[in-house]
């Protein structure tokens, strides 16, 4: 069973159909859209802010997702994050792909397709 802590009275939302992997940790504030996937050892921590990953956006292995003082980290709709990949505070649009091992941070703006 996925760890999912609830933080300062924040508690993880999973939408329908979302698949979380048994080794991820979703944390505080933290919204998953539906038909979305968060894959083994992925980490995402709302605790300063919220973070929120749209509907049928895969979160692959590893990834680290959190956010910074107030700013909140916004992934839109289809969106791939590569294995490995750290997001802090940033807004990526919908059908982006954000590559393996890659760091996008504090108020980064991805666009919608980007690759």
């Amino acid at each position: 069973m996925a760890c999912i802590i609830s933080f300062h009275g924040k508690t993880p939302r999973i939408g329908k159909g979302a698949f979380i992997a048994p080794t991820a940790a979703l944390i505080g504030d933290v919204e998953i859209g539906d038909g979305a996937s968060v894959w083994f050892g992925a980490v995402l921590r709302g605790d300063e802010a919220a973070i929120h990953v749209g509907a049928h956006t895969s979160v692959q292995d590893n990834v680290v997702i959190h956010v910074y003082e107030g700013h909140d980290t916004v992934i839109e709709d289809h969106v791939t994050i590569g294995h490995g990949a750290i997001l802090e505070a940033c807004h990526v649009g919908s059908y982006a792909l954000i590559g393996m091992n890659a760091v996008v941070l504090d108020r980064a703006k991805v666009g919608a397709r980007a690759l």
